[in-house]
């Protein structure tokens, strides 16, 4: 039961911090408004995410 977990806690984290340098990343370029960048962050907070190509969508249909 331990490993399971210890597997999924470090899923989630190598996952959660690289969504959020991806959006730190578009936020530094100019790319991203405060107010969605806000949004993106509490979704990632929330685990809505499963991948970047995901997040990718998500701003894509956010930025219309």
């Amino acid at each position: 039961n331990k490993p399971y977990i210890l597997k999924s806690l470090l899923y989630y984290m190598i996952l959660t911090r690289k969504l959020r340098a991806y959006l730190f990343e578009l936020r530094n370029q100019n790319k991203l408004s405060p107010e969605i960048y806000s949004t993106l962050r509490k979704e990632i907070r929330a685990h809505i995410f499963k991948s970047k190509a995901h997040i990718k969508e998500r701003i894509a249909h956010l930025q219309k």
